[in-house]
């Protein structure tokens, strides 16, 4: 099951919103949330593991260290070429892009290569 980016997650006996929710219920431009990555079918589809999986199956195939980043980085950059071709599709500027840290830099020049200016906020953003 795949948390998705504009429900509430449930820790305990906290609630927590989603990062691109919280900066668009505070933004006070109204801006609009999308919440772009690819469900379960779509993952499948473009070929997009979890890290966990890929591990596994790593360990079952006793692939090297090299292998399961190889094929983890395979795997992030199907999903970044696919948040990148939804970001130009919604033609939105700017757009506040929310991901996790392990795809700041690889996402950030892709970006670039296609063209679009980034203005990298933060790398490795944590609640305080």
């Amino acid at each position: 099951m795949y948390y998705r980016g504009n429900e509430p997650r449930s820790f305990g006996s906290k609630t927590r919103l989603s990062v691109g929710v919280r900066a668009n219920r505070e933004c006070p431009l109204g801006v609009v949330h999308r919440y772009l990555d690819p469900n379960n079918e779509q993952r499948i589809a473009l070929g997009i593991r979890q890290k966990q999986e890929i591990q596994l199956e790593g360990f079952y195939n006793d692939w090297s260290r090299e292998r399961i980043e190889q094929e983890l980085r395979v795997s992030h950059s199907r999903r970044e070429q696919y948040w990148l071709r939804h970001i130009v599709q919604l033609d939105c500027w700017p757009t506040l892009f929310v991901c996790g840290a392990c795809h700041i830099e690889p996402f950030c020049l892709l970006a670039k290569t296609a063209g679009l200016f980034v203005d990298l906020v933060e790398a490795d953003w944590a609640p305080a």
